[in-house]
Formats: C-alpha cells, structure tokens, sequence
C-alpha cells in the first residue's frame, strides 16, 4: 500500500517531458537522498559512463577509459576491482556472462560460467557428511572450474583497445585492482557482514580464509581500510603472465595451489576430484545473442546456460501485443500481464533452458509466433495457476554496465553464488571461490533427469542478466542486476519502464517493482510479490480480485511501516544508459543498497536505519 512517502514520487509525475518518473512510478524514499544524488546517479556530455554496485571498482574502470581504453577495458578493469573491493559478491574465483555491442552495431555475448570437473558426482547435503556444511553449500564438491579470468581475456582480445602506453591492455586492466588490493580498500557494510566469522561459523573450516576474510568484525569493521596482498600477488602474476597462469600449473602458481587445494581433506570430508584438465581445457565461450525487437526497440541479452536474456526476450514478444502506457505504469492491468507473462517465461526456463552444449535452446522460445500464442492463453481478468520447479540460486553477483565516449556499451556479470561462495580460499591465493555447482538442479521426475541436471564438464543454469536495449541505434539501456532469480523480474521491469514509460535510466531502476516467481516461490499456490508501500490500495485489491495471492515485501529487518522498507525488492541493478529528455549518456546505481546490510541467516539486502555507506553503490561519469 502506499505510505506517506509517495507524495514525492506523484511531485514528479507531471515531468515525464524532463525524463522524470512519469504517471503511476513511485519515487523510493532514498532516490532523493543529497548522498545518493552524489554517488548513485551521473551523467555524461561526451565522455563515458560507468554503473557498478561498488564505488571503488567503479573509480578503477573510470582511470581506463581516461587513459583512452574503451568499454571493454574499463570493464574488465572494473570486474578485477570489485574481486578485490567487494570481495563477497564475484571475482577472480567465480563466472559469469557478458554483453558487448560497439558503436558500429557490432554485437557479441560472452559465456565465462563455471563448469563441472570432469569427474565430478552431484553430493547433496545428505551425502556430504554434515548438516551444517550442507544447508551452508560451502566446501570443495561445490566448486566449479572459474570461469572470470578466461572471460576477460577473450572479450579483451575481441574487442579491446589492445594496446596503451606501449603496453598490452590485458597488463593494464589488472593495475587499479593490485593497487587496491596493496593499498588498502573501504570495507562496506555488506562485506564486513558476510565475513563476520561469529555469523558464518563455516569459514572456521578453512584456515586461508580465516586469515584473509574471516576476522572478527572489530578487525574489518565497515568503513576501515583493509589490504590483501595474497591477491595482490595473484593479480600481478595475472598481469605479468598472462591468463594461463591461471589455468595451467606448469605457468603459473595459481593453477597449482587450486589443484593443491581440492585434495586437500577438511573437517566435511569433501574433497573434489579436480583434474589438470579440468583447468587447461576449460573456455570462455562467444556464444549467440537473443535477440528481439520490442516496440521501436531492440533487446539484446545473454543466451544459456543464462536463462535470463531468453525469458525476457519471451516475456516481451507477449507483452508487445498490450498497450502498457495506457493501461499505466503500475496500474492492476501493467502488473497483472507482466505476472502472467513471466509465469509462462518461468515455466519454459524450468522445462528448456540449460547449458546448451547439453540441451539445445529451442528456438521458438523467442519466436513472435509462440509469444502469439501463449499470450491468446493469458485471461485479462484471471490470475492463471502456476508451480514451477523452484529455485535456490545465490544471491551474491555484481553487475557492471559502461558506455563509453565512442558509444561502444558492455554489460557484465560476474558472481560467486552466495555470500563467501564456497567458504574457500586455495592456501597460497588470496580470493575466494565460487560455489556454483549448487545451482544444478538433481530432481528426476517419471524417470527422466531435469534439464539442468548435474553432468561433468557441465554449467549449471543462471538467472545473471547482462543486456542492452538499443533505439534509434543507440544504446538507451545497459543493464543486469544482483539477486538471484529475482534478477529476471527486476531487468525486465527496467526495459518496460524506459520503452513503455519513456523513464530515463535511474527511474527506471528506482521504480517500484513486482514479482510473480523470481522473488516469490510459489510453493504450488499463485502468488505475486509487490514491493511494499510502493503500490496504490486499489491496485492491490484489483489484483486480488483477479485470483493473484498478493504479499508485499519489505526490507529485511523493518519493523512496522516506514518510508525506510519500501525497497523490498531482493534485486538490485546498476544501469546506463541515454537520457530520454537530455539525450545525456547517464549511469545510475540502484538505491536499493543504499545503507543496506546483511541480516545474520541470510544473504537478502535491505535497506535499514543506516543510509550512507557509498561503498555500496557507485555511478561514475568519464573525466573531461
């Protein structure tokens, strides 16, 4: 419902000609905020612009494109950064996926997820031997093959800017990264959270990670400067050999000490069964685009094994056939189609979508055909049934977005899983790995495994949603969020907000959000999730009356209503794009984050009673 704080947002409402929130968009009680304003929203006349959920990292990718590296560079530079600066959510230790596309039009989607050993056997939590470990999903048979390094270096050879100063790009991107990892960096409220050893007990398992991460809170208290100068070293024999250091142990340390590590016995008996191989044969992946036209726009995202780009693509081949700004940004009309749309999306991804090399991704998933025909399925006035297979996917990824002053735009994710990943750090490194291997999923129903079942030299299924909207052959929104399966609903949302509602990029991104799968499991009932507070009476009660299960979520840890717990919305996303109105290059960092911390069972960020802390959110314009 909405609360007192709503008299801003329908302030704004009237100034949808300036790119301000247009009729039926709540403005969030932090969008305002004089720190916000000053670290969470910029804009660009010629120069470049950098998004990024870390303020530090993002400062790192700014220096490159200074120096006259493109988005690519200033990317990678910023993906490096933030392994050492927001060293809970992704880096050097896990995956992800990437979306480029040059001023000229040029299009290419990079594939770094992590896969499966070769040998690799699916434990479930009964099997590993302890409880603890296996509700935690920490230890070594969690871990997949990292995938970020490989990534990096493949979009860099594709489309870097090669060379700088006489040296080689891959060199340059590393150097802000060493730097903060040598020099010290400000631990944010979230990351001194989830290393709190007295709140993750399971870090005590591993004596590496203890002594880099897992300190008490005294020690790495939000706002103190902390090094790392294992990474450090990592970092520089990265830079100085090359991305095979990483993966082969006749080049580089690295590689060794992962080996090293995975054989290693530990209090949970979870040793894994890495192999050499496993390392030197594993690719980063050019992989085919999804692609389809919205309106007079153009979408442009991640295929599998990410399932995002395919289910939003899907979700707006039928939502093209409803006239959404009449209905109204967040009317009970917009809301409705949109849950109905992303059922029947969460359906397909359930029964199709997985690593492709196993399972092909039909086509008619993103077909203008099939769209037709399951929005003829989709009832005006009636909430359909759904129970879909449900998912457990972490909640700890970064999303990075630049465009650069040529026009050139990447969008990039990279991720861990959850929160300290796998609890592990290999003795002699000084970042921690990953523990995707989770996000299998090992139910067989009438025989027959799911799609995403556990297989060596497999990459599991993800909801990370790198992508790029173009109008008029310009990229007006780049974008991917952190959050899990929430992911989905919230990227979608933002190409609705700015194609349908004519918002520039960080109202788009502000604005209040709903969920009919993502954020909410079902648990074989309908339900939709609506943001709390941010949503009128009236629309509520149209949708209830329409059969949906409405719940509204509010930020972890609110007690009562404020206009402090309106952002309930598990995903947040770092966005740029073009400004409507201004025709500005713009970045906006959601609000989101904003003085968010992390509850002690649990991974969720909130916004509480401590705004502030700009480590958490970064939006950084290129230098004149």
């Amino acid at each position: 419902m909405r609360r007192h704080w709503m008299a801003a947002g329908l302030a704004a409402a009237a100034m949808v000609g300036s790119g301000a929130s247009p009729a039926g968009a709540v403005e969030g009680s932090f969008f305002n905020d004089a720190d916000y304003a000053s670290a969470g929203r910029v804009h660009s006349n010629s120069g470049g612009v950098i998004a990024a959920g870390n303020r530090e990292a993002a400062l790192a990718g700014r220096k490159i494109l200074d120096a006259g590296g493109n988005a690519v560079d200033a990317a990678a530079a910023t993906l490096f950064a933030v392994g050492v600066a927001d060293y809970g959510s992704c880096g050097i230790g896990g995956g992800g996926f990437m979306v480029y596309r040059s001023a000229s039009g040029v299009v290419d989607t990079i594939g770094f997820r992590e896969w499966s050993p070769k040998t690799y056997a699916f434990t479930d939590s009964a099997q590993i031997g302890s409880t603890e470990v296996g509700a935690q999903k920490v230890g070594h048979n969690v871990v997949g093959i990292p995938g970020t390094v490989a990534g990096m270096a493949l979009a860099l050879k594709e489309h870097g800017s090669r060379k700088h100063n006489g040296k080689d790009r891959w060199e340059d991107v590393f150097q802000p990264a060493i730097s903060l990892a040598r020099n010290g960096f400000t631990v944010s409220k979230d990351s001194a959270a989830v290393s709190d050893a007295s709140k993750n007990p399971h870090l005590a398992a591993f004596p590496t990670t203890m002594a880099i991460y897992g300190s008490a809170p005294a020690y790495y208290a939000a706002g103190q400067k902390m090094t790392n100068l294992a990474l450090a070293a990592d970092m520089d024999e990265l830079a100085r050999r090359g991305p095979e250091a990483f993966y082969d142990p006749k080049i580089g340390t690295i590689a060794a000490d992962l080996l090293l590590e995975m054989a290693r016995p530990t209090p949970y008996n979870d040793q894994a069964t890495w192999e050499a191989s496993d390392l030197t044969e594993y690719r980063a992946i050019r992989r085919p685009a999804v692609r389809t036209t919205y309106r007079d726009a153009e979408f442009i995202g991640m295929g599998a094994p990410s399932s995002a780009g395919t289910a939003t693509a899907e979700v707006l081949n039928i939502l093209e056939g409803y006239d959404l700004r009449a209905a109204g940004q967040s009317s009970a009309d917009h809301t409705h189609l949109l849950a109905e749309a992303m059922k029947i999306a969460w359906r397909d991804r359930a029964a199709y979508l997985a690593d492709p090399l196993f399972h092909p991704t039909p086509a008619f998933l993103t077909s203008k055909q099939y769209a037709a025909g399951m929005r003829a399925q989709i009832d005006p006035a009636r909430a359909q049934a759904f129970s879909a297979v449900a998912t457990d996917e972490g909640t700890n990824t970064h999303n990075i977005a630049v465009i650069d002053k040529a026009g050139n735009a990447v969008a990039v994710n990279c991720s861990i899983e959850q929160p300290m990943g796998s609890a592990v750090v290999a003795a002699g490194t000084g970042f921690l790995l990953n523990n995707q291997l989770t996000d299998f999923d090992n139910k067989i129903e009438d025989g027959k495994e799911h799609v995403n079942y556990p297989k060596p030299r497999k990459r599991p299924r993800s909801s990370q949603a790198p992508a790029i909207v173009v109008r008029n052959g310009a990229p007006v929104l780049v974008i991917g969020g952190i959050g899990g399966p929430s992911i989905i609903g919230a990227t979608t949302s933002a190409v609705l907000n700015v194609v349908d509602f004519g918002q520039d990029v960080a109202h788009a991104i502000d604005a209040e959000r709903s969920d009919a799968r993502g954020l909410c499991p079902d648990n074989g009932e309908v339900q939709l999730c609506l943001e709390g507070g941010r949503f009128a009476d009236d629309v509520e009660q149209a949708l209830r009356d329409r059969g949906h299960r409405v719940k509204e979520v509010f930020g972890l840890g609110c007690i009562g209503v404020s206009s402090q717990c309106e952002y309930g919305a598990g995903t947040t996303t770092h966005a740029a794009g073009l400004n409507p109105a201004t025709g500005l290059r713009e970045a906006a960092s959601d609000p989101r984050p904003f003085g968010s911390a992390v509850g002690a069972a649990s991974s969720t960020r909130h916004v509480g009673a401590n705004p502030g802390d700009l480590t958490g959110l970064a939006a950084v314009a290129q230098a004149p």
